[in-house]
């Protein structure tokens, strides 16, 4: 399998991305964060998937190569196989269920169906993912020895044992755990439990007999306790009886108390008919109509409320609209004071001219004197040096005391031409920047008096609608009183204000009130009556009381022969018969069913003798099948070292070989255990130990690592159709002579293997050593 061609239309931070590969080897050059690992991780993704998924973005694939422009992350994979060049297309949604994989030939077009779209890898090329990402996809030169018991499963179908196709690990899973059905670790196995159930069927011969007396037993105490249920049978009709009857006796003198209520409720309907029937219109009203008045008046209140409300909120806005206006004109006026002091400022700016300041100089001419005097007092000093020797030195001095004195004046002059100017400078700055102030204020002013107007347009637009409101309320408050004069107009010969309005509220109120109780005891007499009624109506509320009568007169001389129990001590009885009625039953149930378990259960002695035999024949059959699984495992385990005897000195080897062209032949010789630890032989005299990969430097490490999973592939791989090797920078800790041999040896073995191979770096250093040969691919 060859990769010729891939395309990343979203990926990561990568878009629009076409890469040509070559069958061959080829150095994949780019910087850091050019897109490498974005690149490998994209042709992973397309044959295998993301994988493990995680819920950060760190440990979730799917969510770390999002496209940074939101575009739909996928592309495709031209590659080769088996003489037939396919293009694989695949796209990635939010979850692994929505992607969409279309595998088809490149010349065609023609679709190839999959059945497992999410890792089409694993389908096509017969490589688990496992396997890709320890001898395909090499991330780094590190082999995953947690993950490679699937390897020995191919090494031992590739190498020296192709005619058996047959796995280690499952097959002594499965003879161990046929073995622990038979005698596990822990617990009772198959053979402990056929020991188990000859020991309980010698028991259950034993109890057979036991069994016997049991029924026995059972069938006379059924028969007591069905006794016992008939004698509490006759003594709860007795009783139901006597129940029956005080319930008679109750409905009776339910009955007359209901005729007693009928009388009084008949009584005071009367009295509220006489009340009501003199009402008169000019003195009071009903509640109802006393009730619509007061609802209408509260409504009216509220209206007036509501109408001063809205009122004195116009008048705010308006008041408020006029403190506006006036700072308005307040700003206005700043604003034209501060125009007049800038305009001041700018006059006084442009009539002064810029003042000119001239350097002070010393010309050649004045030095004439200051030379002519230095020169008499140096003359004056030799002369008189010695007859008088203190003229002589003031003399002296003088002259070395003079040229100073002259650069100390010119260092005067100067100072303070310096110091002018920078005066001058100061106050036109002063001048400026009190300018520049009066300016920004102004602005500041102007931008005030625009807000001033926006607000001042804002109030206006509230106090308008202000008005309409404060309108609206006053209509809504006519509207209201309009109403409450139309309800009282009937009851008063002129409308009376609000004062004549609550003395006559009160007045009806007083009035009413012996109406309202006549209606509550009228209620309350008749929620007596129907609680007397019950369930019945009042026809059959009279037929039950006249059933009743006529029970009690034909009970009557029955009843006499039954003695007197209270309706309490009745109720206790019926419910302690119950209780035993229930304890007793199920008591005879429970018996019954035990005798009926017995008997169904039981067997013969002839049956019980006959299982003992049978269970006999199969725990001797077991035993023999538990002796063969032994020795299965016995011959499993010689199997297995004959494996490692045979197949692991080829991996030795082979990865002996690798490593000994990239170091330069310094170690010819490794060892590999079980685990893929690597233990090394260095090519000094007389050394025959093996030192373990942990002991070696770090650039050693990755080159054994390297030459390991090289030999991986090289068995791994079919005879037919190479498969190729993508190397994610596998020098970065090697010297400048070893990764120029370990470059040569991927070099070489592309070419003799015929095997395609793409080195992707971020080293610089690499490209010098890369043959004519190698092509570079620039990103």
């Amino acid at each position: 399998m060859k990769i010729d061609r891939i395309y990343i239309e979203a990926f990561g931070g990568l878009e629009d991305l076409e890469i040509n590969f070559s069958p061959e080897m080829q150095i994949v050059y780019g910087i850091n964060e050019s897109g490498k690992t974005t690149i490998q991780n994209f042709i992973k993704a397309v044959f295998y998937g993301f994988g493990k998924i995680g819920h950060s973005v760190e440990t979730n694939a799917r969510k770390k190569y999002q496209p940074w422009s939101g575009k739909t992350m996928g592309g495709y994979i031209i590659f080769s196989h088996h003489g037939l060049t396919y293009r694989l297309t695949k796209r990635f949604a939010e979850r692994k269920a929505q992607d969409q994989t279309q595998l088809s030939l490149e010349v065609s077009g023609e679709p190839v169906s999959l059945k497992n779209p999410e890792q089409p890898g694993q389908e096509l090329f017969q490589i688990s993912e496992i396997e890709f990402l320890n001898t395909v996809f090499v991330e780094n030169p590190r082999v995953d020895s947690e993950n490679l018991s699937e390897l020995d499963q191919k090494i031992n179908r590739k190498v020296g044992l192709s005619e058996y196709d047959w796995s280690y690990e499952e097959i002594n899973a499965r003879l161990d755990k046929a073995r622990k059905y038979y005698k596990p670790d822990r617990g009772d196995g198959y053979l402990a439990k056929l020991e188990q159930k000859m020991a309980d069927s010698h028991l259950e011969l034993e109890q057979a007999l036991i069994r016997d007396q049991q029924v026995a037993d059972l069938n006379r105490s059924i028969e007591d306790l069905e006794i016992k249920l008939t004698e509490l049978a006759n003594r709860e009709n007795s009783l139901l009886i006597q129940n029956q009857q005080h319930q008679k006796l109750k409905l009776a003198e339910r009955f007359e108390k209901y005729k007693k209520l009928e009388d009084l409720l008949n009584r005071y309907t009367d009295s509220a008919n006489n009340l009501s029937e003199g009402i008169l219109r000019s003195k009071m009203i009903s509640a109802k109509e006393l009730t619509e008045i007061a609802n209408q008046r509260q409504l009216t209140a509220q209206a007036l409320s509501e109408y001063e409300i809205r009122y004195n909120l116009a008048e705010q806005r308006s008041i408020e609209q006029e403190n506006y206006h006036n700072e308005a004109k307040r700003t206005v006026s700043e604003i034209v004071a501060e125009r007049s002091r800038l305009q001041y400022l700018q006059k006084k700016s442009a009539e002064h001219n810029p003042k000119t300041f001239k350097k002070p100089k010393i010309s050649y001419a004045s030095f004439i004197p200051l030379v002519v005097a230095e020169f008499f007092c140096l003359i004056g000093g030799l002369i008189f040096r010695a007859n008088k020797p203190v003229l002589s030195g003031i003399l002296i001095v003088l002259a070395v005391l003079l040229p100073f004195l002259m650069v100390f004046i010119y260092y005067f002059l100067q100072r303070r031409h310096e110091s002018t100017i920078k005066q001058y400078h100061e106050k036109i700055r002063k001048h400026e920047i009190r300018t520049l102030k009066i300016e920004n204020g102004l602005q500041k002013l102007e931008w005030q008096l625009e807000q001033i107007d926006l607000r001042i347009k804002q109030l206006a637009s509230d106090q308008k609608k202000a008005a309409d409101v404060a309108k609206n309320a006053e209509q809504e408050y006519q509207r209201e009183l309009t109403k409450l004069r139309y309800l009282i107009k009937p009851y008063f010969l002129e409308l009376p204000n609000d004062d004549q309005l609550d003395l006559a509220i009160r007045s009806l109120r007083e009035q009413t009130v012996n109406s309202l109780h006549n209606e509550e005891e009228i209620k309350r007499i008749k929620e007596q009556m129907k609680e007397l009624k019950g369930s019945y109506n009042t026809a059959q509320f009279y037929q039950a009381y006249q059933d009743a009568q006529h029970w009690l007169a034909e009970k009557q001389l029955e009843m006499r022969t039954f003695p007197e129990y209270s309706e309490n001590y009745i109720d206790s009885q019926l419910v302690g018969i119950q209780e035993n009625r229930l304890i007793l039953r199920e008591k005879l149930a429970s018996e019954k069913t035990e005798l009926n378990h017995i008997t169904r259960n039981q067997k013969n002695t002839i049956e019980l003798e006959t299982e003992l035999v049978r269970l006999n024949e199969i725990y001797q059959k077991a035993k023999q099948n538990y002796a063969a699984l032994l020795m299965s495992i016995h011959l499993l385990e010689y199997s297995k070292a004959k494996f490692d005897q045979d197949v692991r000195p080829l991996l030795n080897q082979k990865a002996a070989e690798y490593l000994s062209v990239m170091t330069g032949s310094q170690y010819q010789n490794l060892k590999i255990d079980q685990d893929y630890v690597v233990r090394l032989q260095p090519d000094t005299n007389d050394n025959s130990h093996y030192y373990e990969q942990a002991f070696y430097s770090a650039g050693l490490n990755d080159q054994i690592n390297l030459a390991l999973r090289l030999a991986l592939t090289e068995l791994l791989q079919d005879k037919g159709d190479s498969i190729p090797l993508i190397l994610d920078d596998p020098f970065t800790q090697l010297d400048h002579d070893r990764a120029a041999l370990s470059l040569e040896l991927l070099h070489d073995l592309s070419q003799r293997q015929k095997r395609q191979i793409i080195l992707f770096t971020s080293q610089k250093s690499l490209l010098k050593f890369a043959h004519e040969t190698i092509r570079l691919i620039n990103l």
